[in-house]
């Protein structure tokens, strides 16, 4: 039965078109559940000059229009000023340097990003559909905080006849790291821009407990709530894991090695902030003994330094769909997820944390002293094995930990039953948006 419900998703990254695939993920998943419960799905996104196909699956009864601006159209996270100003330009040093400074200081201090700079595109456009397609429930997610501005002017035009629902998908002034560099008087002024933002929209969803927390203790939020990413269900057709990935497995256990699977993007020789594993690295060229024992096995674009542990086996296979990479991880024994930049640990939680659960695998959670949420996660389930990623003691403790449990046959029990899973699914997260829609 067809519901009389109508959902307008407005965000930076859709599928196939994002700067990141991890941006597009939530938004992707939420528009093809919202479908399958009947419930009419338009998206406006950002048109990119890059595309991710065949790492998910869109359904095609959701109607996208994609807003195509040269302030966000380039994909890489690099494209900042520099490109802007340096393309075609017959300019000579001096003027150039002058030209990014002005512009630096003007994005600084006036504009949350430069995607603000497309938000008239987003709000014209979300206006017609609006009117023209009957739509009473605006769900308005980030990436990019500017986004959210959006919802506002939406608000302030439609009053009560729409439902502005704002997806916190990360923080935004809650963040340590939005505070670097940044005066006072600028802070004082985004606070601002938030508290307006929270005080026009409906709802708010967050992602973790501990990120609604921050939010609440720093702002006046009306009415929220916690829905977590949760993991794609896919049936029992699912694909084989792949024959390059079951070759390294099998040369793994003939070297009687333990499988430590990291799945994503990362780096092991410090090149990513918030994903560097490098200490890991470091603890395996400390204890060759330690390193004997193991096979490190990434999937995706992951970076190492020239110079790996010798004793330690080591093999990066390139990405793949998050399908078939599910039944990978059905191959390791234990599943490693990364998080390493300590500002923004305490609210993190971590897409691919779902994704581990989903396949019954043991959990090893590598993240610094105050990732509260993971704490949390941990101290509520009982299941992943936690290590500070700061500390070389921690790492290796955690390492003679998982050797011990798996000579006991033990190692096993820290995964997920299919019971205890199903509380994660996305399906199970994402119903509760349908309490908050008009």
């Amino acid at each position: 039965m067809k519901s009389n419900k109508r959902v307008l998703i407005i965000t930076h990254d859709f599928y196939n078109n994002c700067a990141k695939v991890g941006y597009m993920i939530r938004m992707t998943q939420l528009a093809n559940y919202f479908v399958d419960e009947s419930i009419e799905v338009n998206v406006l996104a950002c048109k990119k000059n890059k595309t991710w196909n065949g790492l998910l699956k869109l359904n095609p009864k959701v109607n996208v229009k994609f807003i195509k601006s040269y302030w966000n159209y380039k994909s890489t996270s690099s494209f900042e000023t520099n490109t802007i100003l340096n393309k075609k330009s017959t300019m000579n040093t001096f003027p150039k340097k002058v030209l990014k400074s002005l512009f630096q200081l003007f994005l600084s201090n006036y504009l949350i990003d430069r995607h603000q700079l497309t938000n008239r595109r987003y709000i014209n456009e979300a206006k017609l559909m609006i009117v023209n397609k009957k739509i009473n429930n605006i769900l308005v997610s980030g990436p990019r905080n500017s986004i959210y501005l959006v919802g506002v002017q939406l608000k302030k035009e439609f009053g009560p006849k729409v439902n502005i629902i704002t997806d916190y998908r990360d923080g935004w002034t809650v963040r340590d790291a939005f505070y670097r560099g940044k005066p006072q008087k600028t802070i004082n002024k985004f606070k601002i821009i938030e508290q307006k933002i929270l005080n026009y929209n409906d709802y708010s969803v967050f992602t973790s407990d501990r990120l609604k927390k921050a939010y609440e203790d720093e702002f006046n939020v009306k009415r929220s709530l916690v829905i977590e990413n949760g993991f794609i269900e896919y049936s029992n057709s699912s694909k084989k894991p792949q024959l390059e990935f079951q070759k390294v497995i099998e040369k793994a256990r003939n070297e009687n090695r333990i499988v430590i699977g990291y799945f994503g993007t990362g780096s092991a020789e410090g090149s990513r902030t918030d994903k560097n594993f490098s200490n890991l690295l470091l603890a395996f060229e400390s204890n060759p003994s330690l390193a004997n024992r193991f096979c490190l096995v990434s999937q995706g674009n992951v970076t190492y330094p020239e110079n790996t542990p010798n004793a330690l086996m080591i093999k990066n296979l390139v990405g793949t769909s998050n399908e078939e990479a599910r039944s990978n991880m059905r191959l390791i024994d234990v599943l490693l997820f990364v998080y390493s930049r300590i500002n923004d640990a305490p609210m993190i939680m971590g897409g691919k944390v779902y994704d581990y659960i989903a396949t019954g695998k043991p959990i090893w959670l590598l993240v610094p002293n105050n990732a509260f949420s993971l704490k949390a996660f941990v101290a509520r389930t009982g299941k992943p094995i936690l290590t500070d990623i700061n500390e070389s003691e921690s790492i290796v403790k955690s390492l003679k930990d998982i050797i011990r449990l798996h000579e006991k046959g033990e190692l096993a029990k820290k995964g997920f039953s299919y019971e205890e899973a199903s509380l994660y699914t996305r399906v199970n997260q994402y119903k509760k948006f349908l309490d908050i829609l008009m």
